[in-house]
């Protein structure tokens, strides 16, 4: 089997489609980080926080020429909240200062103390915004500034990460289920049928010296190891790329975790990448199991191609949308791609299913896996060992 492992690895690598398809990957990757290097710097901390203090100062002349107009109680609570606005100014002085210093013990201290006050307004009915979405959105900041202030470390915003193992952890969560699939789809389908002639009735690896069954989980064992190959390639330029140009991140970094729609706790990055990457790298080897049973019942690259990204690209959207989907999504294998989200409960909150967790994933994507690798078997005791 050894001629036939490089005549299959060959025709892989050798395929033009497939080097445009991934150097496509590696360029949307490479585009996302420098838009999410872009949106990082115009939305940094220290220019949202800037705004606020111009928009303090702007509001406090106005109210400092309104005062002199008034009398009696009107005055006085002017008066008080023209006191209030000037201590949260110096305050946000305060915090810009240890920002720009890198004193980030002190300056996420700060913030934390802020939003404690925003909360405790809130309990007391005291602020406009009372929604649970921005009460859950405060205590989310709470969590991530406290462990920052303790652990003395600089603030990354985790939608637009830019730091090596941060960014890593973003192509995990944004490229991988999505952009990798969707290629992967395109590559694997295009490798399982391209022995097929005449609209599928003839297999020439057939003629190939060997039994049938031994070649096509060798043909499947090939497209498993590219793709593996290729996501952890694709990790390693991403993380080299990200830490060369913005540095390389840290490991402690605190992540939100849902335990339920409004419970929380704060863990460190590297604790979410050891239980998300193991389960990320079984659920993409079902997949390809998945895209190889689609080629040998359909026989048709177009046809193969479409049903294939509809069972892939097309349910992991509409997880996302579906309810029918969102209600059985922890039972459907290709969900846990996903896994970053998954650990994180971030998809289960979403999609209101804390079903999904890292023990059903594991149960579900193995069982797929064995489930998929029996299909196989079936389906060659069906054509006919030749």
């Amino acid at each position: 089997m050894t001629g036939y492992k490089f005549l299959l690895q060959k025709r892989l690598l050798h395929n033009k489609l497939n080097i445009i398809l991934l150097s496509l990957l590696f360029i949307i990757t490479f585009g996302s980080l420098w838009m999410n290097h872009r949106t990082t710097t115009t939305n940094s901390q220290i220019s949202l926080i800037n705004n606020d203090i111009e928009t303090n100062i702007q509001y406090l002349k106005k109210q400092q020429t309104e005062v002199t107009h008034l009398s009696g109680k009107r005055k006085q609570d002017l008066e008080k909240v023209i006191s209030e606005l000037k201590k949260d100014t110096e305050i946000k002085k305060n915090i810009v200062s240890a920002l720009e210093s890198k004193q980030w013990s002190t300056a996420y201290n700060l913030l934390a103390e802020e939003n404690l006050k925003i909360l405790e307004y809130e309990k007391k009915g005291q602020t406009a915004n009372s929604s649970e979405e921005f009460i859950d959105a405060i205590k989310r900041e709470l969590l991530i500034f406290r462990y920052l202030s303790s652990h003395n470390m600089q603030y990354e915003p985790t939608d637009f990460s830019t730091k090596g193992v941060n960014f890593f952890a973003w192509v995990s969560n944004n490229i991988i289920p999505y952009f990798f699939v969707l290629v992967s789809a395109f590559i694997l389908t295009n490798f399982y049928l391209i022995s097929y002639r005449s609209n599928g009735i003839i297999d020439t690896d057939s003629l190939i010296p060997g039994k049938n069954i031994t070649k096509q989980f060798v043909k499947i064992s090939v497209g498993i190891i590219f793709s593996l190959i290729s996501v952890l390639c694709l990790f390693l330029v991403s993380f080299i790329s990200a830490t060369f140009l913005f540095g390389s991140g840290n490991l402690d970094y605190p992540y939100i975790v849902y335990t339920s729609k409004y419970n929380m706790h704060v863990e460190p990055l590297e604790n979410l990448l050891l239980k998300s990457l193991p389960l990320q790298l079984l659920s993409l080897i079902s997949t390809c199991l998945l895209f190889y049973i689609i080629a040998i019942l359909v026989k048709n690259k177009l046809g193969a191609l479409f049903v294939s990204l509809l069972l892939s690209t097309g349910v992991l959207f509409g997880i996302s949308t579906l309810d029918p989907i969102q209600k059985i999504s922890s039972f459907i294998p290709i969900t846990y791609i996903n896994s970053f989200s998954i650990v994180t409960g971030t998809l289960a909150r979403q999609i209101e299913n804390f079903q999904l967790s890292l023990t059903t994933g594991y149960l579900v994507v193995t069982s797929s896996i064995v489930l998929l690798s029996i299909a196989v078997i079936i389906l060659n005791r069906f054509r006919g060992d030749r």
